[in-house]
């Protein structure tokens, strides 16, 4: 929907949301805009717009940045099936954690793990070896009673 000619924008600070201003809000809202997108341009608080559509007229909410059909969409994109074989061979071949592999593309930790789980590769497990807090003093003692 392309933004109407004429919106219906608060006048006054502590205006109740109008019922046409309510209708035009949900109409909005069902033709893809956001809350944030609404509230800004139609002068009322996230907040408000937010309870106004879900609680006075009853709208289901979406959810934010989609929902997970919608990111299993973006996962079959082009851009991330080009990026999912280099993923894969940094993380099993070259053993980069998935850490580094997301700070080399600019994206975060957990888009990585998406992608490697997306395309079906096995997880290493986190943080290798770990000392105990009683297993690092019998180390240090077996160290010191072996003559160097």
């Amino acid at each position: 929907m392309s933004e109407p000619v004429e919106l219906i924008v608060r006048e006054r600070p502590g205006q109740r949301i109008s019922d046409e201003a309510a209708d035009q809000m949900a109409a909005l809202y069902a033709s893809g805009w956001s809350l944030r997108r609404i509230s800004d341009r139609m002068l009322w608080s996230y907040g408000a717009v937010h309870n106004r559509l879900r609680y006075r007229q009853g709208l289901g909410m979406r959810g934010q940045g989609g929902t997970r059909a919608g990111r299993a969409g973006l996962l079959d994109s082009p851009e991330v099936e080009t990026q999912r074989g280099p993923m894969t061979r940094m993380y099993v071949e070259e053993r980069l954690s998935i850490r580094e592999i997301a700070r080399r593309y600019g994206i975060g930790a957990t888009s990585v793990q998406r992608r490697l789980d997306h395309g079906g590769v096995q997880r290493r497990s986190t943080g290798g070896w770990r000392l105990l807090r009683g297993d690092a003093a019998r180390v240090v003692s077996l160290v010191d009673d072996q003559e160097l």
